[in-house]
């Protein structure tokens, strides 16, 4: 639980589910982690990516085994909080005003609960009705989030034929990843601004929300993101260079919108989410590290 030291932490972590893989497990075990935690040194948030994916193992009988003995671990490193699942933060800081009054993380009250309830499902590997309900809610928001992705149809179109009308080669070079969001971003946030059903006036919000971007840090973040998985699929996939769709795009972008309230960001994923970083939170002077790299970090805060 959220740790009761006064002293202010060197550094504010989260995690990616691949942080967590394989071998990466026992080293985050064996390492100082806890003791940094319980001594506040870094403070870990848990995301609701993160807690998704990580309970969702549960769907799998032959995954239950690998959950039931990671979760303690994975309670006990967390001494700051949970965060809400994207739809609930959109709320705060869309419908209740930006970040005057946003709260972006799951009460103390229901944490302490999930918490409780967690520990005694998995210590007696029992039936977890409350788990288990949820899968079908979970996999209809998968699809509803991969069907989203149909909106940039017009934009891959629009590239395309602005390729075949210039005739100079010099300028048929594609724009840079931020340009090409720059000049997107009103256009995107306004149409996702309209898809909120407690949105009233959607025209005002916007104006708010464009002349003041900042104001709303995990609703931009995500359209930064979502335009940039446009980009690379458009641009960078099948370049020859490895690069591909990535299936899981829409969540590594919400993910990496956590780094609104966080520092650093642990995670194996060398792909679409590590380009993805690059381009976004690098240049905010956020980080990101394999688990490797981030072990080896953690000695110098010893």
């Amino acid at each position: 639980m959220e740790s009761e030291s006064n002293l202010k932490p060197q550094i504010t972590v989260i995690f990616d589910r691949s942080a967590l893989h394989g071998e990466n497990f026992a080293k985050l075990v064996g390492s100082g982690l806890l003791d940094l935690t319980k001594r506040n040194i870094v403070r870990v948030h848990h995301t609701h990516i993160f807690l998704e994916e990580t309970l969702g193992m549960y769907e799998k009988e032959r995954n239950r085994k690998i959950l039931i003995e990671q979760m303690p671990f994975i309670l006990d490193i967390c001494n700051g909080k949970w965060f809400q699942a994207r739809e609930e933060i959109w709320d705060v800081e869309l419908i209740r005003d930006g970040q005057k009054r946003a709260n972006v993380f799951v009460s103390a009250d229901e944490r302490r609960n999930t918490e409780v309830l967690l520990r005694k499902r998995l210590s007696d590997n029992s039936d977890f009705p409350e788990l288990t309900d949820g899968f079908a809610e979970k996999h209809a928001e998968r699809e509803k989030q991969g069907g989203q992705f149909k909106f940039f149809s017009s934009l891959r179109d629009e590239v395309a034929n602005l390729k075949t009308k210039i005739k100079s080669p010099t300028n048929r070079v594609a724009p840079l990843p931020l340009d090409f969001i720059k000049a997107h971003i009103d256009d995107v946030g306004f149409e996702l601004i309209k898809r909120q059903e407690k949105v009233t006036d959607p025209h005002a919000l916007y104006r708010k929300w464009r002349l003041n971007k900042k104001l709303y840090p995990f609703f931009t973040g995500f359209v930064q993101g979502y335009l940039y998985s446009a980009y690379f699929a458009m641009v960078e996939a099948g370049n020859g260079d490895g690069k591909r769709i990535d299936r899981n795009s829409q969540p590594d972008i919400e993910q990496l919108t956590y780094l609104s309230k966080a520092d650093l960001l642990v995670s194996c994923d060398q792909r679409f989410m590590l380009d993805a970083f690059n381009v976004l939170w690098k240049t905010k002077e956020k980080k990101i590290m394999t688990t490797d790299e981030f072990l080896l970090f953690l000695t110098s805060l010893k």
